[in-house]
């Protein structure tokens, strides 16, 4: 009968009629009320009609303590709490428009539903951590729970439809009864799905302690679903949150604590009437499109075919969330822990901790340890050229912005009275064109001096990274198993994060909302949608026997079960069907005798992973874009090395002229460019010159600057070069001359 959800919902909801749901801690909006419906073999059918099980209804009907789960306390009264949390048989048939129809065969199918949904919530345990296929029990229970809260859902929107029908072509006296069991059965669906972003949550808080600390999964064994969807709650984004950063995709805000800092994403809906030409360019929609294998045809179809609803809607923080639950299926520690919170408008969004470290496109990558110290000469050289590019840059926009101040003063002294109507027009028009440029110019400076901050700021701590190392080299492994499984399409150089400490290298996949896409050929991409990167033939040469146990202890099944709820069914096909290819190419590397552990001095097993003809892996992507041997030959390398330890060398033995600068710089401090006053710049120190320590020893740490020697940007007139040129031999070896700053002779 179609989509049971359009004549209930309205065909478009890409217009985002706000309508919350009614659920405790906040819930989904009418945007994300649409759900997926299950994927693999259909909820059996509806039982007759059964009593809630006893045990559960005597928990719920004497429980009154505060939750001991959950981000937020959710009050004492549990009658309440069960009211928005749990639909029950007792409260449906006190209600009015229930009462007065109670024999209608309708009426009596959705008791029967919600009594076969009571049985399942309250019939499942969660079983002991030390239980056999401990992960496969709760993947299942999730999924029968899921499966059962869909089927009511439905049932109860095509009861709506179907009551709105009869009070069209019923008698008199039935018209109002009908009516009032259609609107009835309509707030029904809206409050199931509300509930779905919980039980999806309890799922999520068990998966999550599993991983974290096991020892607390004994809070949740023993217990069933409906108590802990009663003592659960979700975290809900406060309206004095600060806003991070806003895309066509997602608002980013800063949640948490200082001590447990985390990331809210609320996601965007994105409107059908925007489109152009099936695709609207101008937003990152594109990539949900194109990318992830779906076609402008598929987003008109909307609200006829209902598994193409994720690309109406992009369900972003269900995409976040799913991402989270194969990697922890998996045990890859790779994605951030997400879990599903509530937006200020009801929206379903997602929750996630904070990466540390510096996104992959701004670290520096050498191969081998006998690299380290040229590789830090190497990447400091490019920081400073940036710095000095950005430098110009604000300067050309200042610059601008003072000419066009002065236009503006010109233009507005003007006594207008003078002016014909023909002046006075073309006036006006130079005027507001001359407003119009300045405000474009001011809108630009404070991102540009961001940029500028955040590069000086990792000059001042550079992140250095060892790609032959085998931690490094094992993480990337396991990050392409877990994007080439959930169908990563966008994972760039700023979409992984690297922290380098103490523990050594960390890596974390964020930005994982563009996972899932219908694509599956995997193995060496197509050229219609672009490939799914990586591609699995290239990035696996041969595979660690981790990564090999890692697929071997999991099945199809259990990837079903975990995206239960989650997903729609064509995306967790897709998901099945990638999964099942790499399973299959990982077995025939085995029976090739192709398991075996990364080795650093393999000199064929390097080249397989970082000389690639391509960007088709994580690893050649890294050294052919972003490390030093990528960038310079062997041979100026080999020179740089030397430059360097000449440079360091001179700086030891100050000159008479050196005696009275600082003995940690060995620099004279030369002027900066002049920075108006009205638009002052931040305030850098010089740069100590030191060599960079050797693997073992101290981390590297920048000596502050000596007292009296910090110059600023500020009433300082530009007068020449920039500060600090690059050796000439350096650019010259890469054919890269220092651009010509504005004004320079």
């Amino acid at each position: 009968m179609g989509n049971p959800f359009t004549k209930l919902f309205g065909k478009d909801k890409g217009k985002q009629k706000t309508d919350p749901a009614p659920a405790i801690g906040g819930g989904p909006g009418v945007a994300d009320l649409i759900p997926a419906a299950p994927a693999g073999p259909a909820p059996a059918p509806a039982p007759a009609f059964i009593p809630a099980a006893p045990r559960a209804a005597e928990r719920a009907g004497t429980d009154t303590g505060t939750p001991r789960l959950g981000t937020l306390q959710i009050g004492r009264d549990r009658s309440n709490i069960t009211e928005k949390r749990l639909i029950t048989l007792g409260k449906v048939m006190e209600r009015p428009a229930f009462k007065a129809k109670p024999d209608h065969p309708l009426v009596r199918e959705i008791f029967d539903s919600i009594a076969a949904y009571q049985g399942i919530i309250a019939g499942n345990e969660i079983p002991a951590a030390d239980s056999p296929d401990f992960i496969k029990r709760i993947g299942q229970i999730n999924a029968v729970i899921l499966g059962s809260h869909d089927a009511l859902t439905a049932k109860f929107a095509e009861a709506s439809e179907s009551f709105r029908t009869m009070s069209k072509t019923a008698d008199k006296k039935d018209r109002e009864p009908f009516s009032l069991l259609a609107d009835n059965c309509a707030n029904l669906a809206t409050l199931a799905l509300s509930q779905k972003t919980l039980l999806n949550k309890v799922y999520d808080d068990l998966m999550t302690a599993l991983r974290s600390n096991p020892e607390t999964v004994s809070n949740f064994s023993g217990k069933d679903y409906q108590e802990l969807l009663l003592s659960s709650s979700l975290y809900q984004l406060p309206s004095s949150a600060q806003a991070l950063g806003s895309g066509a995709i997602n608002t980013v805000y800063r949640a948490g604590t200082p001590d447990a800092p985390k990331v809210f994403k609320e996601g965007t809906v994105h409107q059908r009437q925007k489109m152009v030409d099936g695709f609207d360019r101008n937003t990152a929609l594109d990539v949900m499109t194109r990318r992830m294998g779906y076609s402008s045809g598929q987003i008109e179809e909307y609200g006829t075919k209902p598994q193409h609803q994720g690309i109406a809607f992009a369900n972003t923080a269900q995409r976040d969330v799913a991402v989270s639950r194969i990697d922890k299926l998996l045990g890859l520690d790779m994605a951030v822990n997400t879990q599903l919170a509530s937006s200020q408008g009801g929206n379903t969004s997602s929750l996630m901790d904070m990466a540390q470290g510096s996104i992959a496109g701004e670290v520096g990558y050498y191969s081998g340890e006998d690299n380290r110290e040229a590789a830090g000469y190497w990447y400091r050289n490019k920081l400073e050229a940036e710095i000095r590019s950005k430098t110009q840059e604000i300067e050309a926009i200042r610059l601008v912005l003072s000419q066009t101040e002065e236009r503006i003063n010109r233009l507005s002294a003007i006594d207008i009275s003078t002016l014909d109507e023909s002046a006075l027009r073309t006036n006006q028009e130079r005027l507001a064109n001359a407003n119009r440029e300045k405000a474009s110019m001011i809108s630009k400076l404070p991102e540009r001096e961001k940029e500028l901050t955040k590069l000086q700021a990792r000059l001042n701590e550079p992140t250095l990274v060892n790609l032959q190392s085998p931690e490094v080299v094992g993480q990337l492994f396991r990050m392409t198993l877990l994007d080439l499984i959930v169908g990563h399409v966008d994972r760039h150089s700023g979409n992984y994060m690297m922290a380098a400490g103490e523990e050594g290298v960390k890596i974390r996949a964020i930005d994982n909302d563009t996972s899932f896409s219908l694509n599956t050929d995997i193995m060496e991409g197509t050229t219609k949608t672009g490939g799914i990167y990586p591609k699995l033939k290239s990035a696996f040469p041969f595979v660690p026997p981790e990564i090999r146990d890692k697929v071997q202890t999991i099945s199809e099944e259990n990837i079903r079960q975990t995206l239960t709820g989650l997903l729609g069914p064509l995306e967790i096909n897709a998901a099945c069907e990638r999964f099942r290819i790499v399973k299959e190419y990982i077995g025939d590397l085995e029976s090739k005798g192709q398991v075996t552990d990364y080795n650093p001095e393999d000199t064929n097993q390097r080249a397989s992973l970082f000389q690639g003809d391509d960007f088709t892996n994580y690893l050649s992507h890294l050294f052919k874009g972003f490390s030093m041997e990528g960038d310079l030959s062997p041979a100026a390398i080999a020179s740089l090395l030397s430059e360097e330890r000449a440079k360091k060398e001179a700086s030891a033995q100050p000159t008479v002229a050196d005696e009275t600068e600082s003995s940690t710089t060995g620099l004279t401090p030369k002027p900066l460019p002049q920075i108006p006053q009205a638009h002052a710049m931040p305030t850098f120190g010089p740069r100590p010159q030191r060599p960079l320590p050797m693997p073992g020893t101290q981390t590297d740490q920048p000596a502050g600057p000596p007292p009296g020697a910090v110059p600023t940007f500020q009433n300082v007139r530009y007068s020449g070069p920039p500060q600090r040129p690059l050796p000439t031999p350096f650019f010259q070896r890469r054919n890269k001359p220092l651009p010509t700053p504005p004004g320079a002779n």
